[in-house]
């Protein structure tokens, strides 16, 4: 009987195998960094206001007056309104375009409607 490579004994014995490679450390992400606003400047002292002071500096208040008179005066010159409430003025504006659409849509809505009634009561006769 013969012996086997593995059983001599004047063999090398095998080489051990090596062992597998431990994996890499991979360290855990670095955080998002924060926003962080910029520290908010500090407040600037103001002179104190007397209780009875005006809200607006008189330009402030004549140019603010100076907007709405030219509105008002814009509206009153071209339509005359009988109160100033936003449905009269509204009312006013759309009186134009209505008046438009009435005049493109009105004459065929009406003739087809005057068919349709036609139609109707001449089958209910007969």
């Amino acid at each position: 009987m013969e012996l086997t490579p593995a059983m001599r004994t004047d063999a090398t014995p095998p080489e051990p195998q090596a062992a597998a490679p431990e994996p890499a450390y991979n360290p855990p992400p670095e955080p998002t960094p924060v926003y962080e606003a910029p520290p908010m400047p500090e407040p600037t002292s103001y002179a104190p206001v007397q209780p009875d002071a005006p809200l607006m500096s008189a330009q402030t208040e004549a140019l603010a007056s100076a907007a709405l008179a030219n509105l008002s005066g814009a509206l009153s010159s071209t339509t005359k309104i009988e109160n100033n409430s936003l449905e009269a003025i509204v009312r006013e504006m759309l009186r134009p375009m209505l008046r438009d659409w009435m005049d493109r849509n009105l004459p065929t809505l009406v003739e087809r409607l005057v068919e349709q009634e036609i139609e109707r009561l001449a089958r209910k006769r007969f």
